[in-house]
């Protein structure tokens, strides 16, 4: 039943809600006018290339893809930092315009003279703002859509597969747009409710909008730097940051369409754009009810005594405070996780607070306006700091029990680094996590590692502990949680060792080789190079999918009973390197080679039923000859140096040495060479063996060169 006060109330509405469209109708026309220049217009310009590049049939799709960014494409790079920027600063203005009155002694009580509730008056003037700005957003848009479906009729009635986007991305992104305004017009209101001044409006609206997102970033910069292992929650991180209106509007245009949806960013705009619809609808309700409550007379007041005045006040030392602290530490020297940083802290958290509270109570008279802030800013950050550099409540010594890990990983490959696949459909590639250790033995040298990283944490003397450590340790719990920590440490060399148990663990092999990895029956060719700089080719009888099977089985098996002795010092007579290409369709295939040694018993066999037989030792072909270097000094971080004839300093530049082409000399040094993709300590020269188009790499200690090479080496550079 229609009621006289609820008519009366409906005709205040509108009549506020027009009377206030008319007060900002100029206003309004420029947003318009800019709006439209700006994005469907410079749409157009681009569009107009488009076109022409199709006619001349230049137009790829990449050509498109760096055009446009964003949602579906639907600006241009130019106009999409230019557009946004209008949006944030036409709401912001047009906001505290229609909430000015609220900051004026005189204004106010006119306003709240009138005969018309205060909840009405607000309602009708955020709809008038939001109709000033949402109406050019749908025309802008709308002229987007057919610019796009004019093009796309164009590009596809020319030959080109399809149109520039779809309608339904860009009417999505409209939508999107519009909630993100409406989000924003929400805090400003807030704000203006909240403050007592226009100026102090202005810093809620922005304060308000980037408080959290600043917080987080802020807690992290300090989490990183003062907890050891501390790891980024990429997920809460990516949430955090788009806990602002403004950010969500800025984020919404970077990326491309095509990895819009795979992309862990925009599964995050996704979820936040949903999370700000009931966000703005909370604001602008929490608006109206203070505006109910608030005292007129509190307009063009300093009284700082609001939540709000004390949120902005609070965080705002602890962030400034903060970053104050660890730059003063830095640049006076002193180390940044030193206590130092901490009494800065509470040194800077005193002076800011009365910075800040100068600032809003437009006085620089030292006073003290409420004992809990000054407080709060003082001991901020400070005890934050004091927090992490403790642990941050055991996070920093936290490793789980063998009996809750359902699986293990450290991002290290050992003589596997070189194998990767990637996918061409979903670019995903093996990656650092990727291997996953579930075997007992291998997760206990894991979490061995990482007791060995945590004992020696604090160390920073680089004679003692030579070595940097760079690495992730993540541990995949049986309660579905995850681990991950990341360390930048030095630590003892001998910690080195454990990692090299890992080169015999069959989950590394099984999840990083490629051989393991690729699919069998899409192997394409396989190549064999001999240490002469022979290329050898399977006759194509053997070229069979049977055969591949057979040579790939053969390879896995040696793999697999490869000991780590095997892998390290003593890998056997060098016999040939086998190159595996593969024709698949959604993979890039690349592999350094397999070494194929004397202990590769199943290989050689697989090759030798095969037509190549590589078990005895070949003539060395004629027209080869080697070229030598002069040391370089190499240390492997696994294994300690063992050769100290030559010293480090000695070799600082590798140059080439000599040239043999003697058959008989070139096979002597052979047989004392080391190959190339083996690990090895200390100065060692480099071989090229080069026959045509063909070469092999292998390294040799000079001790073990012939004794006149070794000779006339001595005599450059020893003495």
């Amino acid at each position: 039943m229609t009621t006289i006060k609820s008519y009366s109330n409906r005709q205040l509405f509108l009549s506020t809600y027009k009377n206030t469209l008319w007060k900002i109708k100029w206003a309004a026309l420029m947003y318009l006018i800019f709006s439209f220049i700006i994005y469907p217009g410079m749409y157009m310009s681009s569009v107009k290339r488009i076109l022409i590049y199709n006619e001349n049939g230049a137009l790829t799709k990449d050509y498109i893809e760096n055009m446009f960014c964003g949602h579906g494409n639907v600006y241009t790079q130019f106009s999409s930092i230019l557009y946004m920027l209008l949006i944030i600063v036409v709401a912001m203005l047009l906001g505290i315009i229609v909430n000015s009155y609220m900051h004026n002694k005189k204004q106010i009580d006119v306003y709240h003279a009138l005969p018309i509730k205060r909840e009405i008056m607000m309602s009708a003037n955020y709809a008038a703002v939001a109709t000033v700005m949402i109406v050019p957003v749908i025309i802008c848009f709308l002229s987007v859509v057919c610019i796009n479906s004019l093009s796309s009729i164009s590009l596809i009635k020319n030959g080109f597969e399809s149109g520039i986007t779809t309608t339904g991305a860009i009417l999505s992104e409209m939508v999107r747009m519009i909630i993100y305004i409406l989000s924003f017009l929400s805090i400003i209101f807030l704000s203006c409710v909240c403050a007592n001044t226009t100026l102090d409006a202005v810093i809620f609206s922005l304060s308000l909008s980037e408080i959290i997102p600043l917080t987080i970033m802020l807690s992290n910069l300090i989490l990183s730097t003062y907890v050891k292992g501390y790891t980024l929650n990429q997920n809460f991180f990516g949430k955090g940051v788009l806990c602002s209106p403004i950010n969500m509007i800025f984020v919404s245009v970077v990326g491309k369409s095509s990895d819009y949806s795979s992309s862990d960013l925009f599964k995050n705009i996704n979820i936040m754009t949903y999370v700000w619809v009931v966000l703005a609808i909370l604001f602008f309700a929490a608006a109206l009810i203070i505006y109910k409550k608030r005292k007129s007379e509190i307009a063009q007041s300093s009284n700082i005594s609001g939540f709000v005045y004390k949120l902005v006040m609070t965080v705002g030392v602890f962030g400034i405070a903060s970053v104050s602290a660890i730059i003063t530490s830095t640049m006076s020297g002193n180390q940044y996780t030193s206590i130092m940083t901490i009494i800065f802290a509470g040194i800077y958290g005193f002076l800011y607070y009365f910075i800040l509270q100068g600032i809003f109570t437009r006085s620089m008279k030292l006073k003290i306006t409420n004992h809990v802030v000054l407080i709060l800013c003082i001991l901020a950050a400070p005890l934050f700091m004091v927090l992490a550099r403790t642990g941050w409540f055991g996070y920093e010594n936290y490793i789980p029990n063998p009996e809750n890990i359902k699986s293990a990983n450290i991002d290290y490959y050992g003589m596997y680094k070189d194998e990767s696949v990637m996918n061409n459909q979903t670019g995903e590639s093996l990656s650092r996590k990727t291997i996953k250790y579930t075997n007992e033995n291998e997760k206990n040298i894991i979490r061995t590692i990482h007791k060995t990283i945590l004992e020696n944490q604090d160390a920073n003397n680089e004679d003692e502990y030579p070595e940097y450590l760079n690495c992730t340790i993540e541990y995949e719990l049986k309660n579905g949680k995850t681990v991950t920590r990341d360390y930048f440490e030095y630590i003892p060399k001998d910690m080195y060792k454990k990692l090299m148990l890992l080169n015999e663990s069959p989950e590394l092999k099984n999840q990083k080789c490629n051989v393991f990895i690729a699919p069998v029956e899409q192997l394409d060719d396989v190549k064999i190079t001999t240490g002469y700089g022979e290329n050898l080719e399977f006759d194509e009888k053997y070229k069979t999918k049977e055969n591949y099977e057979m040579l790939i089985q053969a390879i896995k098996n040696d793999m697999l009973a490869e000991t780590l002795n095997d892998l390290t010092e003593h890998r056997g007579a060098y016999k040939c390197h086998i190159y595996l290409n593969y024709d698949i369709k959604d993979f890039i295939y690349s592999s350094p080679g397999y070494i194929i040694t004397d202990k590769y018993v199943n290989t050689l066999s697989a090759l030798k039923e095969m037509g190549i037989d590589l078990s005895d030792k070949k003539e060395l072909p004629q027209g080869c000859k080697m070229d030598i270097q002069t040391p370089c000094y190499f240390e492997n971080r696994f294994i300690q140096p063992n050769i100290n004839y030559y010293s480090e300093s000695a070799y600082n530049e590798s140059n080439s040495f000599c040239t043999i082409t003697d058959p008989e000399l070139i096979k002597e040094i052979l047989e004392n060479a080391i190959i190339a993709d083996a690990d090895f300590n200390g100065p060692l020269c480099y071989i090229t063996i080069k026959k045509g188009y063909g070469t092999a790499n292998y390294f040799i200690y000079p001790d073990n060169l012939p004794k006149e090479l070794k000779d006339e080496l001595n005599s450059h550079y020893v003495g």
